[in-house]
């Protein structure tokens, strides 16, 4: 009975502090976004922040036309964009060549990363600020650094092929930069909206209604509270780790200086001494975020990451759930895979918020979450059957604990997306519903996803973290269907 008791006081001391961490992250989230503007800011046209957009492609041809395309209409006075075909067994090099007119330029390789040797390199006579480099199969990673060392701008924009850029979305992203603590900054991201349904028309992005798919329906609600609420408040205490590999913008020099992206080929000095042997990753975007901020720790420079609540990138999410299943199996993976790589880190005073705030809180609330919640599970399952509770007061008090987290948490989510409905023409696009009804539907499925969504994406998570003891890299790819459809 003694050790009955005692479970039962650490699982409620693990909910009750993990319930006042996220109240605390909503609180620091909705005090960020009283104060943002109601309208986006006019854009700052001068040039002296040039920008490398990065788009790694690996069998990419249904969206990567589309994709590029919607790039170079950007109104940002100041950019190039590479996209680097990874060994594509697809059509990617041929719809790029079709599309833009491509010719073979002389490739000078200067490598100060360790990647595979680009096989050639091709500029477009229609736009010359687009050249496209193509290699051998070598992973995300490996073809980002590729990329890198082409690059010619002082900041990195990293793009994943299937995601479309507002037109003013590098203006945003850059911002932070020129404001008055902006050389602290050596990052910043923006929000994701769900572009599934939507299409490409007379090189124009055009969202449709609310999806019906119901994976879409449920992961529309995710992002909109990991992407904006949970990232968001993370951002502004120093606690995050994450950044979405479709959309970042990192400063180019502590980029290189921290050894760039983690792939087998990197043969940087720093990369080789911090990741040892553990020299790949299924999640190259969290490693080099905790590598950057560890790198500037240890010298002794800041190293604030910018985290921006508008939604200004679209992305193509899983639609079937074998496809959904296999992404957050990786998720999972990469987290786990970065926490161990890094574990040196933990509740270490050296590294200020990273080690004392960031790391802790991903291992205890997000990593471990899947196991702990599991042993919850049958742990009062036990209790139900030898009669140690009562059964109606526990199940009362769950689902009632249950039914408020999960309303409290659907009427952020529809509220915050009424307000951005005031915001700016960018934000209505992303919002996706077009009706009251549209409106008491999204609710109701943030209340739905709580007791069914969740609940099956714990087993995904489960597996993840299974597939990470055994050693698995594999990267579960699926298939785009694109913006014509």
């Amino acid at each position: 009975m003694l050790a009955i008791r005692i479970l039962e006081n650490l699982l409620i001391l693990y909910f009750g502090f993990y319930l006042m961490v996220e109240l605390v992250l909503v609180l620091v989230f909705f005090r960020i976004w009283r104060r943002l503007p109601d309208s986006i800011p006019q854009p700052d046209l001068n040039p002296e922040y040039g920008i490398t957009i990065l788009v790694p492609a690996h069998n990419e041809a249904v969206t990567i036309a589309d994709c590029v395309r919607l790039l170079l209409q950007t109104d940002y006075p100041n950019f190039e964009v590479i996209v680097i075909n990874d060994g594509s067994s697809d059509n990617t090099l041929e719809q790029l060549q079709a599309a833009f007119h491509l010719e073979g330029i002389p490739c000078v390789w200067n490598d100060r990363l360790g990647a595979q040797e680009p096989r050639a390199l091709f500029g477009s006579p229609i736009d010359s600020r687009l050249r496209v480099v193509d290699k051998p199969r070598g992973g995300k990673a490996d073809a980002l650094n590729a990329g890198l060392n082409f690059s010619r701008h002082q900041f990195i924009c990293t793009l994943d092929a299937d995601s479309i850029l507002d037109a003013q979305a590098l203006h945003q992203v850059i911002a932070p930069f020129r404001g008055l603590n902006g050389q602290k900054i050596v990052a910043t991201g923006g929000a994701l909206a769900v572009a599934n349904g939507s299409r490409v028309t007379s090189n124009r992005f055009e969202t449709e209604a609310l999806p019906r798919n119901l994976w879409v329906l449920f992961q529309l609600i995710e992002y909109l509270r990991s992407f904006v609420v949970s990232r968001t408040a993370l951002s502004r205490i120093g606690g995050l780790l994450i950044m979405s590999g479709a959309f970042t913008l990192f400063r180019r020099q502590v980029l290189l200086e921290a050894g760039g992206f983690l792939s087998p080929f990197n043969r940087h000095p720093y990369v080789q001494r911090v990741c040892r042997a553990n020299m790949q990753t299924v999640c190259e975007d969290i490693e080099v975020v905790v590598r950057i901020r560890r790198f500037l720790r240890e010298q002794g420079q800041p190293a604030r990451i910018v985290y921006l609540p508008r939604p200004i990138c679209w992305t193509e999410v899983p639609d079937q759930s074998v496809n959904l299943s296999r992404q957050r199996d990786r998720w999972h993976r990469g987290l786990l895979e970065t926490l161990a790589m890094h574990r040196h880190l933990f509740f270490e005073p050296r590294y200020g918020t990273l080690g004392l705030v960031a790391m802790p809180y991903y291992l205890i609330f997000e990593a471990s979450a899947p196991l702990v919640r599991v042993f919850t599970y049958t742990f009062v399952a036990f209790l139900l059957f030898t009669g140690l509770v009562n059964q109606g007061w526990l199940l009362m008090m769950m689902l009632t604990i249950s039914l408020i987290s999960a309303l409290v948490m659907g009427l952020v989510t529809v509220r915050v997306e009424r307000w951005s409905r005031n915001s700016s023409p960018v934000n209505l696009a992303a919002l996706r519903y077009r009706s009251g009804l549209d409106w008491f539907w999204l609710l109701g499925l943030s209340i739905l996803s709580d007791f069914t969504y969740a609940q099956i994406r714990l087993w995904w998570q489960l597996k993840g973290s299974w597939h990470f003891l055994r050693g698995n890299k594999s990267w579960g790819k699926f298939e785009r269907k694109g913006f014509h459809a």
